[in-house]
C-alpha cells in the first residue's frame, strides 16, 4: 500500500488533485484566448472606425493636404485632399511617423525673421518631390493641454528636380 506524502495525501489523492488543477488551467488559458480573440476583434473595429473617423471629419479643402500630428510625431489622421495630394491611403499613412512625409528637413537657417518657414520639400508615393506651403496649428485637449497638431499643407504646384533639392 503506498505511504501518504507530506501532506498526508497518497500518491493516487495527489495525482488527482493535480488532474484537476491541469483541467482548471485548460479552462482558464480557453477562457484567456476567448478574451484575446475579443480584444483582438476590438483592436481592428477601432482601428477601422479611426480610419472612417479620419477621413470623415478632417476638413476636405481640395488641392490641400490636411492631417493630424500626435505630440510624439505620428500621423493619426489624413483627409481626402492629403490623399490625392501624396498619392496615399488613409490606411497606409495612420500610425507612419510624419518625417514619412519629408523630403528634405528644414534647416534653422532657413527659418524667417518673423518665424513662417519657406516651402517644405515634400515627397509623393511615386517618389516625385514636391514644395509645400505649411501652417500647423497646435490642437488642445479638454484640459487645456496639447494633444497634437493639425497640418495644412498647400502645394506651390510644380514639381522639385533632384538637381533642386537644397542643401
Amino acid at each position: 500500500m503506498p505511504q501518504p506524502g507530506p501532506s498526508g495525501q497518497s500518491p493516487t489523492q495527489v495525482a488527482r488533485h493535480f488532474l484537476h488543477l491541469l483541467d482548471d488551467v485548460h479552462r482558464i488559458h480557453g477562457l484567456f484566448q476567448e478574451e484575446i480573440q475579443a480584444l483582438r476583434t476590438q483592436v481592428k473595429d477601432l482601428q477601422e472606425a479611426n480610419t472612417t473617423l479620419s477621413a470623415s471629419l478632417l476638413p476636405d479643402i481640395r488641392g490641400c493636404a490636411v492631417y493630424l500630428v500626435s505630440m510624439d510625431g505620428f500621423i493619426q489622421g489624413w483627409s481626402g485632399g492629403a490623399s490625392e495630394l501624396y498619392g496615399y491611403s488613409v490606411e497606409e499613412v495612420l500610425g507612419q511617423p510624419l518625417h514619412f512625409l519629408k523630403a528634405q528637413e528644414p534647416s534653422a537657417a532657413a527659418i524667417h525673421r518673423d518665424g513662417h518657414l519657406p516651402p517644405a520639400l515634400r515627397r509623393r508615393k511615386d517618389g516625385a518631390r514636391f514644395e509645400v506651403y505649411l501652417h500647423h496649428t497646435l490642437l488642445l485637449d479638454e484640459e487645456g493641454q496639447a494633444s497634437g497638431r493639425m497640418h495644412v499643407e498647400v502645394p506651390l504646384h510644380r514639381r522639385v528636380p533632384p538637381a533642386e533639392v537644397r542643401p
